[in-house]
């Protein structure tokens, strides 16, 4: 089993093993409200204010079907799906992979690695994404039940 690390150092660790610009994750507040709380690579600020919808740009679209969801050049939506996902345009961003981190009480959040160029990512980096998304679960669920006690 992988050490359960801070949530920072994962998406610093992810941003540079799969060379990408921007790494973020976003969680539902209080509110239910799916925003981004922890990022790293990010040019500003602006990524804290903005909303994850569910079934809209890329982060939204990997919430809405439950799995993992790119958004690269060629793909066929390329600039719907871009101008759907505000942190895309803040970051300026050209590529992207959205993976859900499930949360205790069967709440979701996303995973968001992008590319400020027009990158399209590698078996073995979604293969990182998808180990970093699972380890953000479990330090969750971990600081929940060490919360409980």
């Amino acid at each position: 089993m992988p050490e359960i690390v801070g949530i920072a150092e994962q998406l610093h660790r992810l941003r540079l093993d799969t060379h990408s610009d921007f790494v973020a994750v976003a969680l539902p507040d209080s509110d239910q409200r799916i925003r981004f709380h922890y990022a790293d690579g990010n040019d500003n600020d602006r990524y804290r204010h903005m909303i994850v919808r569910s079934g809209r740009g890329v982060a939204g679209v990997a919430i809405l079907l439950d799995r993992m969801s790119r958004l690269e050049k060629g793909h066929p939506q390329f600039e719907k799906l871009r101008l759907e996902c505000p942190v895309m345009l803040a970051e300026k961003l050209y590529a992207a992979v959205a993976i859900p981190v499930i949360l205790p009480l069967n709440r979701r959040g996303v995973l968001l690695t992008g590319s400020r160029s027009f990158e399209t990512y590698t078996d073995h980096e979604t293969e990182l994404m998808l180990m970093t998304a699972e380890a953000i679960s479990e330090w969750f669920r971990i600081n929940e039940i060490t919360a409980k006690k």
